[in-house]
């Protein structure tokens, strides 16, 4: 992996905003989005991400650093290259890319989305809602989902009881790209109805509350059904937009809930300790199926470390620090959204601590 040093740069937008970067050592580059100098908006982005973003135009986010900069720098000389913002937390950027010595040009563009600042205000409320845009459309998006999983049911006798995904539809749902722009509800059911729904096992279970996923019914490899190869690209998708390792030494399972995937988690740590006696840390408003899959999995209840919040009703990593006993493998567990006020320990702090005793301590958020 190439090795870059600190650089940090600032530039002019339009309309009193302006754009800062940095990058340091093997680390992925950071935007901030100021306006009057003030930060309103940031994102950061590993090696992946900037290759995703750029549509693999830039490999790393050195080359992201260096493409925006080089932009910035030259913009009022270089009329076909353009940064703008658009909103307040949109920056379209566009280039031309030439190709056999000028002949063919191409014109590059990509968009980044900031994520704005809570100490932001634009003066203007807006409701956030899951409500649908068009309830009339959504009752008929409804009706035809109902009528086509009827029909189903109706013709399963005379149906194949099995059929392999065919190898045309595997490729297809394991090389999407994550999907940067919205689909409207139709679309992503014409999806579904074409790749995903024609390969179910076909057994008359479910109700009609979970009518897609009953009458797809089996999950398992075994049955070969698309939904598999479906998982594994979305889990491909998790791991580069989290900034996980995007190979085979970072892996996971879509799993029913909360619960499930505590007791899975903790069971993965269990494994890491070995035979080791081990202690659990949560916080106070750590979400209460904690306590459920430590007594499931045998681990103990006596064994489950209570850490306070504090003002910001997350963990307090000092007081966390100074109850870690290494006699034990440790479970540190990071809540991001607690049931009770939705807040977000510090999971950097979090993950730095246990960075700090890699054989004693097991990060799990």
């Amino acid at each position: 992996m190439t090795s870059y040093a600190l650089k940090i740069g600032e530039y002019q937008l339009n309309n009193d905003y302006s754009i800062q970067f940095k990058i340091d050592l093997n680390s992925p580059i950071t935007l901030k989005l100021c306006h009057n100098y003030v930060v309103i908006g940031s994102v950061s982005f590993n090696n992946d991400q900037c290759s995703l973003l750029t549509h693999q135009l830039c490999e790393t986010a050195n080359d992201l650093y260096e493409l925006l900069t080089d932009l910035l720098s030259t913009a009022s000389s270089s009329p076909n290259s353009k940064i703008c913002l658009v909103g307040d937390d949109h920056l379209n950027v566009s280039l031309p890319i030439y190709f056999s010595s000028r002949n063919l040009t191409k014109i590059w563009s990509f968009t980044i989305e900031f994520l704005k600042s809570p100490s932001f205000n634009n003066n203007t409320i807006e409701e956030i809602t899951l409500d649908p845009l068009d309830w009339t459309d959504t009752k008929s998006l409804g009706h035809q989902i109902m009528d086509d999983m009827i029909d189903y049911l109706r013709d399963l006798r005379f149906r194949p009881t099995w059929r392999p995904v065919p190898l045309a539809v595997q490729e297809s749902l394991a090389q999407q790209d994550i999907p940067l722009k919205s689909q409207t509800p139709w679309q992503v059911y014409d999806e579904v109805r074409s790749l995903i729904f024609p390969y179910p096992l076909g057994t008359l279970i479910g109700v009609f509350a979970e009518l897609i996923t009953a009458t797809m019914n089996n999950q398992s490899w075994d049955g070969n059904q698309a939904s598999i190869y479906l998982e594994r690209q979305v889990l491909t998708w998790l791991k580069i937009i989290i900034g996980f390792p995007n190979d085979e030494t970072c892996s996971g399972a879509l799993v029913s809930g909360t619960s499930v995937a505590t007791i899975v988690a903790l069971a993965v740590a269990r494994k890491k300790f070995h035979d080791r006696k081990m202690k659990i840390y949560c916080s106070t408003d750590a979400h209460n199926c904690i306590i459920r899959a430590v007594d499931i999995l045998g681990i103990g209840k006596e064994n489950i470390i209570i850490i306070p919040t504090n003002k910001q009703r997350q963990i307090d990593l000092q007081i966390l620090e100074k109850s870690i006993d290494l006699n034990f493998g440790g479970v540190i567990i990071g809540s991001t959204g607690t049931v009770g006020t939705g807040a977000i320990d510090d999971l950097n702090g979090l993950a730095d601590l246990c960075a700090r005793h890699p054989n004693d301590l097991w990060y799990m958020g």
